[in-house]
């Protein structure tokens, strides 16, 4: 057991488990150091607030040092504030939009911080995303404004428009969910009302394919975010009895994002956090699980734009003149990072990088707005 599969099982396992106590002795070793360092980790991938509630509870956080356990507290405090204005401001521009006529599509951050997250302020997010036919978006655009909410980009051409009010809370209303409309469904088609908020949600496999559409086309901007992966392991505990397989399949681009999210499932299984159906049996084990190593390096390589020429000159520079004062830096790559990254490209080939051609090419490297996976609107859609 990893250091990182650990932090994960006390907030994913029952105390009861063999797991969670196995994470309990391997932390115990932990030193004040290696705290600072840990956190350090699981704030660079957005899931130290997730852990941190799993913490208060344990006699584990008696072990972390005072000033990050004032600093961990203060950041938990002010996302649970800012995750609460989310979800007034989520519900009452949803109630809004359905006066009006529309009938939005909310998915990603506010979905899963509400519907599978067990309390406020463990899941980040930024902004509030929701989905509307393209038609709807005039009306959408007068009602946002009449509840505050001004434009921020009116360009005809754009999918997505981005509300903001003078909180700073915002919406992204896209009007195209490329992932789905090539392949015959609408948005309508794949979705329900929520049961309690005045809008609606994707199905359980729509909701996955789009989390890992979403989350596979951002790894060359920021990497591939443990977040992430912790909303797939919540979305399946939840639906993994009546999840239709073969439906999650024909919802995803065909290049090898399947055969991605099966070696994701076994990493979950042998972290003891999911049991993989009987369905997937026969093809699951021909496959080989993904490597938390390979996670975390990619990580930081890829936030500082690693291994492409850029973030060579990025990294370079960082080292000759040090980190700018007024520019907070990311985690650092390590020497090993720099070597083994040539490994990880031959091994994993498309899996990890979403292209065809081996990952040594400058193209496996480039997320192509053009592709019919790339996820709707802004580049910046990490955010949510």
């Amino acid at each position: 057991m990893t250091v990182i599969e650990a932090l994960l099982s006390l907030g994913l396992l029952p105390p009861e488990t063999p797991g969670h106590q196995a994470a309990v002795q391997l932390l115990q070793r932990q030193r004040a150091q290696d705290w600072v360092t840990s956190f350090g980790i699981l704030h660079a991938h957005r899931i130290d607030l997730f852990v941190h509630a799993a913490l208060r509870t344990s006699p584990l956080w008696a072990n972390i040092p005072d000033t990050l356990r004032q600093r961990i507290e203060a950041c938990a405090e002010a996302t649970r504030r800012a995750e609460t204005l989310g979800q007034v401001a989520a519900a009452a521009g949803g109630a809004a939009l359905r006066e009006a006529g529309i009938d939005a599509v909310a998915c990603k951050g506010i979905v899963l911080a509400m519907d599978y997250y067990a309390e406020r302020g463990l899941r980040p997010m930024q902004d509030i995303d929701l989905w509307i036919d393209t038609h709807q978006m005039q009306t959408c655009t007068d009602t946002m404004e009449q509840l505050g909410f001004h434009c921020e980009n009116k360009l005809p051409a754009d999918r997505v428009r981005i509300f903001r009010n003078a909180w700073g809370i915002a919406f992204d209303i896209h009007t195209e969910m490329s992932l789905f409309q090539s392949a015959g469904w609408s948005t309508a088609d794949l979705s329900r009302p929520h049961a309690t908020q005045p809008f609606r949600v994707f199905c359980p496999e729509a909701t996955l394919a789009h989390l890992l559409v979403h989350m596979i086309g951002h790894i060359r901007e920021i990497g591939l975010l443990v977040g992430w992966l912790v909303d797939l392991v919540l979305v399946l505990r939840e639906h993994l009895d009546q999840l239709q397989w073969q439906m999650v399949r024909s919802l995803l681009p065909r290049n090898g994002t399947w055969q991605l999210f099966l070696r994701f499932l076994l990493l979950f299984e042998a972290s003891g956090w999911i049991v993989v159906p009987s369905d997937l049996e026969p093809e699951i084990r021909r496959l080989r699980q993904v490597e938390w190593s390979v996670i975390l390096r990619q990580r930081r390589l890829a936030a500082w734009g690693l291994p492409r020429p850029r973030g060579w000159a990025r990294w370079a520079r960082a080292q000759l003149f040090g980190a700018a004062p007024d520019r907070p830096q990311p985690l650092p790559p390590t020497p090993g990072d720099l070597i083994l990254w040539v490994r990880d490209a031959l091994i994993e080939q498309t899996a990890l990088f979403h292209r065809e051609a081996a990952m040594l090419t400058r193209r496996n490297y480039e997320f192509r707005r053009g592709d019919p996976e790339a996820p709707p609107g802004r580049g910046d859609e990490a955010t949510s």
